[in-house]
């Protein structure tokens, strides 16, 4: 596991898993059962426009280990970056992991990860090009802007008050078994996965640290 970025809105982590357990993790990923988000109610973190990005079973913390050795591995790991980073983590005594899917135009709109204290995200997928989209985009903006909700998720222009501020910010590649580490309050989004991709899709197991 190779430390490759440390700041305090990310942390970056590259080959973090050994090759032959990653391989395990990518077909634990492929074969996991997943639905379309917001086929049975609408998640309002994703928009109604950003396509139709697909989720899988939440897996908990508190009921470790897990039947699948792939995911304990996934596990193993979260713990060890949380212990490593307990300033960007902050309290915690629960742990969702589940996986996503990002097939070809689908994204998820600005949000900033409110209920959990940090968030921390593996990319399972084997191979990602450079031109395929799927970054991770996170927003510069002034400490300690308040910003006022003044719309829903149908009009979200509300938002433009402060990502727009800056209107600047970094981008992450979704390279293949790297990890990263988002604390509370930092404002995100996935950028769309480009047409290019085709068949290929983001996958990830992204794992949400929460006081409960």
């Amino acid at each position: 596991m190779k430390l490759t970025i440390d700041n305090p809105k990310f942390v970056i982590y590259d080959e973090v898993l050994e090759s032959e357990d990653f391989k395990n993790v990518w077909k634990w990923c492929e074969n996991e059962q997943y639905f379309t988000i917001n086929s049975s109610n609408w998640l309002k973190v994703w928009r109604l426009s950003d396509g139709t990005p697909m989720g899988g079973p939440e897996y908990y913390h508190s009921k470790s280990p897990f039947e699948s050795v792939p995911l304990n591995l996934v596990h193993q790991h979260a713990i060890a970056i949380a212990n490593r980073h307990p300033q960007i983590v902050g309290d915690w005594n629960e742990i969702i992991f589940r996986s996503y899917v990002y097939p070809r135009g689908s994204r998820i709109d600005w949000h900033n990860d409110q209920g959990y204290t940090a968030a921390l995200i593996l990319y399972t997928h084997d191979y990602w090009s450079a031109n395929w989209g799927g970054e991770l985009m996170i927003a510069e903006i002034p400490k300690n802007h308040e910003y006022k909700n003044v719309g829903g998720q149908i009009d979200t222009s509300w938002k433009n008050d402060f990502i727009n501020i800056w209107g600047a910010g970094n981008y992450v590649m979704p390279k293949p078994n790297r990890m990263v580490l988002t604390p509370a309050g930092v404002w995100h989004s996935i950028n769309r996965v480009d047409a290019d991709a085709g068949d290929h899709c983001r996958c990830s197991i992204v794992c949400f640290f929460k006081q409960t």
